[in-house]
């Protein structure tokens, strides 16, 4: 991800009840030059809300937390926000949170023990399919031979 391919920056939020991961996650990505972290959430109505007031276009967000869980947070930033994508990131190792994560919006899951190197290519990944996604939706439609 670089500016040759003329792609915007992660602007990343990060929502976890646990400070220590939280700091932890920070400390493994805002080091990259393609990653800034715009906030960080303790629960997932905070993260909606920050949603609004920070224009992330990337939530890694925390499965199970307080008030509201990732789940529930990840369907309210998709139904207000369409255009953020949302990464879980979790300690559960199971088929059906990964269900419905992929049902609830999120673009992909990622495990806590996953190495720093799997974390960045995950939120990469994610920004990456985004930026494509956008320019298929916003490129001109083909006008066909000249006649």
């Amino acid at each position: 991800m670089g500016d040759e391919e003329g792609e915007i920056p992660v602007r990343l939020l990060i929502a976890d009840d646990h400070a220590l991961v939280r700091q932890a996650l920070r400390g493994m990505l805002e080091r990259e030059p393609d990653i800034e972290i715009v906030g960080e959430a303790v629960n997932g109505r905070e993260a909606v809300n920050l949603c609004r007031a920070l224009d992330p276009n990337l939530v890694l967000m925390d499965l199970r937390m307080p008030e509201m869980d990732g789940l529930e947070a990840t369907r309210a930033i998709k139904q207000e926000h369409t255009e953020v994508d949302v990464l879980m990131v979790t300690m559960h190792d199971n088929q059906d949170y990964m269900l419905e994560a992929a049902k609830a919006g999120a673009a992909g899951y990622v495990l806590k023990d996953a190495s720093r190197d799997k974390l960045i290519d995950a939120v990469r990944g994610v920004a990456r399919r985004a930026a494509r996604s956008r320019r298929r939706v916003s490129s001109p439609a083909d006008p066909g031979p000249a006649t």
